[in-house]
């Protein structure tokens, strides 16, 4: 339900609802050395989940201690960004998709997961670029082209996302970060989206002509008419890393903001001010006034 629901339940909390940026080199450098450990391995198979289609179903590496200093390490640059304080849901993975994989179309949790990143941490060489794609508030069509330790934030339960062309080549990782903001009301969001069903949920509308069909499969969604199971594919904006550096995020139009003072970790005002910090030290994004 949250398909149909977010997009209108749920605030926004930037202007374009996606950036590119860095992450430290450090966690990435920790992060790199944990996949390749994992990689001479023998690696078990993520749960089956129908979001992600391809016959070599993704393998798992589990780093909770890593993950746990990931979700620690990574706050202040996704509360910068957003311009709230945040509270850590989870960091999942390492997740290493395999040849032919892909991942439909969707949206994340509107309990849970709604300031997100994807950092990327390591891909196989000689495979071909491998794009995430995402739909921004302007309506247009993103494909990202990650580098090891490039880091997509985004805001995960409002933009559509995901990979619909399929991967050519052996491995990709990548750890996805999900936080929430402090004050998140979750259970009204939940009930809210239960009072707007009509009635008349369960008939089923007549097909009218000349429009593609619009499949759910699961917690996703598809074109099938369209290639790679998208229409939007067929006109889009493509973006490139490696990002600029740490605290530095790359968004629609090829803006880049300066969100930290690497110094001290700390959010600082953005001249377009869509960012800035009172006297009183809180923070405040573009909707605070």
């Amino acid at each position: 339900m949250s398909t149909l629901h977010s997009g209108l339940l749920c605030p926004n909390f930037t202007e374009n609802g996606w950036g590119l940026t860095r992450a430290p080199q450090g966690l990435v450098d920790d992060l790199r050395r944990s996949l390749h450990r994992g990689l001479a391995g023998d690696l078990p198979e993520e749960t089956l989940t129908q979001c992600i289609e391809g016959e070599n179903r993704p393998k798992m590496i589990k780093q909770y201690e890593l993950n746990a200093r990931a979700l620690r390490e990574l706050k202040h640059i996704h509360e910068a960004w957003a311009g709230r304080k945040l509270v850590g849901n989870n960091a999942y993975g390492l997740r290493v998709y395999r040849n032919e994989s892909g991942l439909n179309m969707h949206i994340d949790k509107t309990e849970t997961h709604i300031i997100s990143s994807i950092l990327h941490v390591d891909h196989d060489p000689m495979g071909d670029p491998w794009p995430i794609v995402i739909e921004d508030y302007q309506g247009n069509l993103n494909e990202v082209y990650l580098e090891p330790g490039d880091m997509l934030l985004y805001e995960s339960s409002k933009c559509f996302h995901g990979r619909p062309k399929p991967f050519n080549g052996l491995w990709y990782s990548s750890l996805f970060i999900h936080y929430y903001p402090e004050d998140w009301p979750a259970g009204k969001i939940k009930m809210d989206a239960h009072y707007r069903v009509p009635p008349s949920w369960h008939k089923q509308m007549p097909k009218e002509d000349g429009l593609e069909d619009f499949v759910v499969i699961e917690t996703s969604v598809k074109e099938p008419q369209c290639e790679h199971g998208w229409c939007g594919m067929k006109n889009t904006v493509k973006w490139s890393g490696p990002a600029e550096g740490y605290g530095k995020v790359l968004s629609a139009g090829g803006k880049v903001s300066t969100l930290l003072d690497l110094a001290t970790k700390e959010p600082i005002s953005e001249k377009q001010g869509f960012l800035g910090v009172d006297a009183k030290g809180e923070m405040h994004g573009p909707y605070d006034g």
